[in-house]
């Protein structure tokens, strides 16, 4: 009977917000129009190793603690182009090339949207926080497993920024992760950040 109720209550803005964390995936029904959660957040360990059909199997877990039907938004620690995973900080390297908006959407018979995790904190920070109303370059820091960044201009996402994965020294990113790091997979064969192509969409 909860989960009914909730159903009759996603029509008046509310929708299920999941973000897959390098050691926990998190869930809840989100209030759009105030940013907040409309129910006790829920999680559960990210899967190792966290593949897709791992991943999925638990996001579909919160779901049916959830309770309630409808889209599913998820953010992911991936360089998002598109509707294509294109990095793996804190999940297997099997998700590069993954069309994350058909895979979600066939596991969980639901329709999704996919974006990266930091952007989707940053986006909710300018619409609902600390950046809201302000103009010019707004950048959004996040720490959990890994360093993730939001960059803002005018209001405007500059997708993908990933500053958590910036080479530091002799071309190792920040993270000290090796060849997945983003500016990696920009530079393929490469021992340095030199001419390789932005990872901004």
């Amino acid at each position: 009977m909860k989960g009914q109720g909730l159903n009759e209550k996603r029509a008046a803005g509310l929708v299920v917000g999941v973000d897959i964390g390098g050691t926990g995936i998190k869930a809840a029904l989100v209030d759009e129009t105030t940013g907040e959660l409309a129910t006790e957040r829920i999680r559960l360990p990210t899967p190792s190793p966290a593949t897709p059909q791992a991943v999925a199997q638990v996001v579909g877990e919160v779901l049916d603690r959830i309770g309630v039907d409808g889209p599913v938004g998820l953010a992911v620690p991936a360089v998002v182009r598109g509707r294509v995973i294109e990095t793996a900080s804190h999940i297997d390297p099997t998700w590069i090339g993954v069309d994350a908006v058909d895979f979600f959407s066939r596991v969980t018979g639901r329709p999704v949207a996919v974006m990266n995790d930091a952007d989707a904190a940053g986006i909710a920070e300018v619409r609902f926080g600390a950046g809201r109303g302000h103009d010019g370059v707004v950048v959004v820091i996040t720490l959990g497993t890994g360093i993730g960044s939001a960059l803002f201009i005018d209001g405007t996402l500059v997708p993908n920024s990933e500053l958590g994965h910036l080479p530091l020294h002799e071309g190792e990113p920040s993270s000290g992760r090796p060849s997945r790091s983003a500016s990696a997979r920009t530079c393929p064969g490469q021992s340095t950040p030199a001419g390789c192509r932005p990872i901004w969409s």
